[in-house]
């Protein structure tokens, strides 16, 4: 979701831009068989802004009829949607579990579903457990990530949290592991990895793999 991609903008050409940019992710999703498109799908990545309650409102309200749109879109093509709240370096809009459940409620319809991603979780949340049992029912998809986006359980993410608390949920979705390395420059710069995280990916999917197998048991 670029600067002209963006479903809250102020400005009804950009929130066209996203609408559309949305569908298209809708339609190669179907193209490919996919069931879900799990991103920040509200505003553009790495905008902020510090908003008053009644600014929020708006924005909110804004950004509620554009994804109704997508949202009916997604249902018609078969593929659910997932809000994915990002922590406040990324953006200042959905930052917390609770704020993506409430956009989700405002959009409504089988299509809107919730992403949770460990890192950014465990930048924003008080407690990761807590949030995902704050999703409720509504999570369709986990990024497993740790603290640093390394190897899962090489960090200090509350992993025994989080694995009782999907299980409260009864969340039987995938858990990804959502990495980066510093070879694809452009990616890199967007999420900050400037050094890599792990001594080669091959390491970070085998033992990561390996690690949530073991601790979602």
């Amino acid at each position: 979701m670029g600067a002209s991609r963006d479903s809250a903008h102020e400005d009804k050409s950009i929130q066209r831009g996203g609408v559309a940019y949305l569908k298209h992710c809708i339609d190669a999703a179907a193209t490919m068989g996919a069931t879900m498109v799990a991103v920040p799908i509200y505003s553009a990545v790495g905008r902020t802004w510090q908003a008053t309650a009644s600014q929020r409102k708006r924005d909110l309200e804004r950004c509620t009829r554009n994804l109704k749109e997508v949202a009916r879109y997604a249902e018609d093509k078969g593929v659910k949607l997932a809000v994915e709240p990002l922590n406040r370096f990324e953006t200042s809009f959905i930052n917390l579990t609770e704020q993506a459940v409430e956009l989700g409620k405002r959009v409504d319809g089988p299509a809107a579903g919730l992403m949770i991603d460990t890192f950014h979780a465990n930048i924003e949340e008080k407690s990761i457990g807590k949030a995902i049992e704050t999703a409720g029912p509504h999570p369709v998809h986990v990024h497993a990530n740790e603290n640093d986006r390394g190897i899962p359980g090489s960090g200090h993410v509350a992993w025994n949290e989080v694995a009782a608390a999907l299980k409260k949920v009864n969340y039987s979705g995938a858990l990804v592991i959502e990495s980066f390395t510093t070879t694809a420059k452009e990616i890199a710069r967007a999420a900050a990895i400037w050094r890599p995280v792990a001594s080669n990916q091959d390491m970070l999917a085998t033992e990561g793999l390996a690690f949530l197998k073991k601790f979602m048991a």
